[in-house]
């Protein structure tokens, strides 16, 4: 990906929330914003020598006309080199805005599952003063704040800067400061990977309204896996080689020689954590939660399952008992990875969709496997990535729906009583119509 000359790949996009006609008193709404995107894109193009122009310097309101502009949106914030959003209140109540970063997400978890690590490309803007918890919990651990963008600045917001005469020394000063950073990260050797299936942006979730953990910092999330190891007794055609000394060893996508493999279980660990998640990672086994009927749920469940294990008898049982136990468990949801580049996986993948159907029948028609298309799972470990992150997102909101309530301990307030315009409590008026009943 460049911050170079490529249109297809723009060197950032900004985003912000829109300002409607009728709540701007402004002759034309967004008006600050788009002079700020013209002095940072005309301070970024001197500065490293590239064309001042508006695929490289992407702002949504230079889709042309006759565009389809949710597809170009799309197209963007799928490539882009530095994502930068202009932090206001209201730019986090706006689900549009929060498609965007989910846009972002996507390739962050995409990226962390194939390399287990994640570059960010994240450089946000105080375009307004905002308080730490006006912002999701998650995009708190992004630094949105420098010395060498002044003290003026982070107490008054660029766009105060920006409109106030007295202000313009400091409003440049923070200006390069932030086309310095955006360099920085846009030619940095580390860049976060495009996304290389484009999703709808209308379906995409609104990531402020689902973001992750909406309760607090290391709430837990379960990674059951039910998974082979070295030391089974492999089916026809199966290698051992995929294997480690336990199931959560499991390594279904080989990335890298030896070593430097990754166990499916961690790649999605990665994914949860990125989340404000601690990932509590375990095999499935008939003492688990999972498979216990009656079970109170205590975290939402992600369960990786191995398809080769389908045609193994004693973790067919199991599986086919959790098959049943998870219809009325909706917190727990279950990723297949199906690895296209697995020659053993393809050679035998009828007999191993007709495990699958065989040991996890319901829950292939009642869509609690998270599939691709007409694969099981995700074919490899960059799709891997989001498939986890989206499963989380669903399995965080049922989990919620359906966890214990607990009150506050102490003692409970009274009853509110409605009193009458004398300021008594109507005692009297209920008695009256009591005896008429």
């Amino acid at each position: 990906m460049a911050g170079g000359g490529e249109a297809d790949f723009p060197l950032l996009f900004l985003s912000y929330a829109h300002t409607p006609q009728e709540d701007s008193t402004d002759w034309q709404p967004d008006y600050w914003v788009r002079r700020f995107h013209n002095d940072l894109s005309q301070t970024i193009a001197k500065t490293v020598g590239v064309p001042n122009h508006s695929d490289q310097f992407f702002m949504d309101q230079n889709i042309k006309v006759g565009t389809l502009w949710a597809d170009e949106l799309v197209q963007k914030l799928a490539t882009c080199s530095v994502f930068v959003p202009l932090y206001t209140a209201r730019y986090f109540t706006r689900p549009d805005c929060g498609r965007e970063w989910s846009i972002i997400r996507l390739r962050q978890d995409m990226h962390v599952s194939a390399s287990n690590r994640c570059p960010n490309i994240v450089i946000p803007v105080l375009w307004r003063p905002i308080k730490p918890e006006e912002l999701p919990l998650w995009a708190r651990n992004i630094q949105y704040t420098h010395e060498s963008l002044g003290s003026v600045y982070h107490s008054m917001g660029l766009e105060s800067l920006l409109r106030l005469r007295d202000y313009q020394d400091a409003y440049r000063r923070a200006v390069a400061a932030l086309a310095m950073r955006i360099i920085e990260v846009a030619y940095g050797q580390d860049r976060l990977r495009p996304l290389l299936e484009l999703p709808r942006f209308q379906t995409l979730p609104d990531a402020f309204a689902a973001a992750g953990n909406p309760i607090g910092t290391n709430a837990p999330v379960r990674i059951a896996v039910a998974a082979l190891d070295k030391h089974s007794t492999m089916a026809p055609g199966r290698s051992t080689v995929w294997y480690g000394e336990t199931p959560e060893d499991w390594c279904p996508y080989r990335d890298g020689p030896g070593p430097e493999e990754t166990p499916v279980a961690w790649r999605a660990a990665a994914v949860a954590e990125r989340r404000d998640f601690t990932a509590r990672v375990s095999v499935l086994s008939m003492r688990s939660e999972e498979l216990n009927s009656h079970a109170t749920p205590t975290a939402p469940t992600l369960v990786l399952i191995d398809a080769w294990t389908t045609l193994d008898e004693r973790w067919r049982r199991l599986l086919r008992q959790l098959d049943v136990v998870i219809q009325k468990k909706p917190w727990i949801r279950i990723i297949l990875p199906w690895n296209k580049a697995d020659l053993e996986t393809s050679a035998n993948s009828g007999a191993l969709r007709t495990g699958i159907e065989e040991s996890l029948g319901r829950s292939l028609s009642t869509d609690r496997i998270t599939s691709r298309r007409a694969d099981p799972g995700p074919s490899d470990s960059a799709a891997f990535g989001p498939a986890v992150g989206e499963a989380i997102r669903l399995i965080q909101a049922e989990f919620m729906k359906h966890a214990e309530k607990h009150l506050p301990s102490g003692p409970y307030p009274s009853k509110p009583r409605l009193r009458g315009p004398s300021g008594t409590d109507g005692r009297g008026v209920r008695e009256e119509f009591d005896g008429q009943r």
